[in-house]
């Protein structure tokens, strides 16, 4: 029952925090409504504080979901950074993404609502990837932190570090070059030949 509780408080939270997020974009034209306020100032804050709202909104929201969702304690200290990432991210798709709509204006009628489920998918793809990145950025941030030394068991040999762990320095780095460089012809090799 409490995790119920939880999941419909988190998409209450979610909802406001989306419209809000999202919502910016069609609320500040409302600004030039405004008596006494001259135009060329409202059109020099109009995208400022459309990206500042609406990334605090993205903030808060992310703030919320690293916070609420994981099912072990969080603070607050930990978790800011990816919430802080997540909700710039949030802001820029939520910019960018009627960009790339009106970019692709040469679709036929049939095209068009086939299309649109792909741009939908595409979003909230996207959407998904800037959630896990603000995630891992709170995870590699304070990897270190959550490490506490342990101490074998008697007569329990401790495992053996994993092959990649002894490779220090230049020869890890030019290892890992020449890993990229096999996997960049490899792409190449496979394009070339399907043409």
């Amino acid at each position: 029952m409490p995790q119920k509780l939880m999941a419909l408080g988190m998409m209450g939270i979610f909802s406001v925090l989306a419209v809000i997020g999202v919502g910016t974009a069609a609320l500040l034209p409302l600004l030039r409504q405004l008596p006494d306020i001259p135009s060329s100032v409202i059109d020099l804050l109009n995208f400022p504080l459309q990206f500042a709202v609406g990334a605090l909104a993205g903030f808060l929201l992310y703030l919320t979901i690293y916070y609420v969702v994981p099912s072990r304690k969080q603070r607050l200290g930990r978790i800011w950074p990816g919430a802080l990432f997540a909700g710039v991210g949030f802001e820029l798709l939520t910019l960018l993404f009627p960009l790339y709509i009106g970019l692709n204006t040469g679709i036929n009628q049939f095209g068009k609502q086939f299309a649109f489920l792909f741009i939908l998918l595409a979003f909230f793809f996207f959407l998904g990837l800037i959630t896990m990145f603000g995630a891992e950025l709170n995870v590699v941030l304070f990897e270190s932190a959550e490490r506490q030394p342990t101490r074998p068991l008697p007569g329990v040999a401790p495992p053996a570090p994993p092959r990649g762990a002894r490779l220090r320095g230049p020869r890890r780095v030019a290892l890992s070059l020449l890993a990229a460089a096999i996997g960049l012809f490899a792409v190449f090799r496979n394009s070339g030949g399907s043409r």
